[in-house]
């Protein structure tokens, strides 16, 4: 089975196109009765070692394959014209917008994680500035304020 000089001209569009894209995986279905899936490949050493590797062992899947092919394949299942029905009669959102939710969560709790951090860090400056540094010997401990030791 030969395949349509289309689907092969596609197929390669997709190959060049799935680097600059920020996933790291890209889906066509622009020809008509195929679906292409281009995945990005890796320069990583610990990735080329284990595909070395595949000499020996029968397992034929890199590391990054493994770490992506659930996600990859998700989404291209997620996107398929024939599931869109099923995931919104299921439960009326849809998987674009479950990843949109949730990744807005993790950003409010790593922008609040910041703020919490950067308040910390603006006492702790206050406290240096106002007090000192703090120090411990054997006398006790207390702060070091202009280049003297005042015990508390």
């Amino acid at each position: 089975m030969t395949l349509p000089k289309e689907v092969i001209l596609e197929a390669l569009r997709c190959c060049r196109d799935v680097y600059p894209n920020e996933k790291d995986f890209l889906v066509s279905r622009k020809c008509e009765g195929h679906t292409i899936l281009a995945v990005e490949g890796t320069n990583e050493t610990t990735d080329w070692i284990t595909n070395l590797k595949f000499l020996i062992k029968r397992d034929d899947c890199h590391r990054g394959f493994k770490n992506n092919a659930n996600r990859t394949l998700a989404e291209l299942v997620a996107d398929a014209p024939y599931m869109k029905p099923a995931l919104q009669q299921r439960e009326g959102v849809s998987y674009k917008d479950f990843t949109k939710t949730a990744q807005a969560a993790m950003d409010r709790i790593k922008k609040s994680k910041e703020e919490k951090l950067k308040k910390n860090a603006e006492s702790a400056r206050k406290d240096r500035v106002e007090k000192g540094v703090r120090f411990y010997d054997k006398k006790g401990k207390g702060y070091i304020k202009k280049g003297k030791k005042v015990y508390t």
